[in-house]
């Protein structure tokens, strides 16, 4: 008896500034569009405590007291999707937002892929990349 086909799964990184929601997603025909997408993000954001409105200050600058708000649980409404421009420098920031889901019918997408998200009130799309401090074995 030949082996069951297994349905593909991709990982997609959704990011907004420092924030960074890896979320695997199996992607066909029917479930290549927005709603898809927006759903998996919010569910990830409000099971992990929230969305951190204020996400981009860094704590190690003088006179800046680290932020110690809580989550905000976030709705479809809220959250609005962009693709890089260039899909092997997203850190650039260049984006277009996706209006609609023609825009991502014949997109095929591969494991970390980059889609930045911006919550309602965030004037633009912004990611940032990732640091890592020196490791000292």
């Amino acid at each position: 008896m030949p082996p069951k086909a297994r349905t593909p799964v991709t990982i997609l990184k959704f990011k907004r500034s420092r924030s960074t929601y890896s979320i695997p997603l199996i992607l066909d025909k029917k479930s290549l569009n927005q709603e898809t997408f927006i759903t998996a993000l919010t569910n990830a954001i409000n099971s992990t405590g929230g969305l951190r409105i204020v996400d981009n200050l860094d704590p190690e600058e003088e006179g800046i007291p680290p932020p110690e708000e809580e989550g905000v649980e976030v709705s479809a409404e809220d959250i609005l999707l962009a693709l890089p421009k260039d899909r092997n420098a997203p850190h650039e920031n260049n984006w277009f937002p996706v209006e609609d889901d023609k825009q991502l019918e014949d997109l095929v997408f591969n494991d970390y892929d980059y889609i930045a998200f911006k919550f309602a009130d965030d004037l633009g799309f912004h990611i940032e990349e990732s640091e890592f401090g020196d490791q000292q074995e």
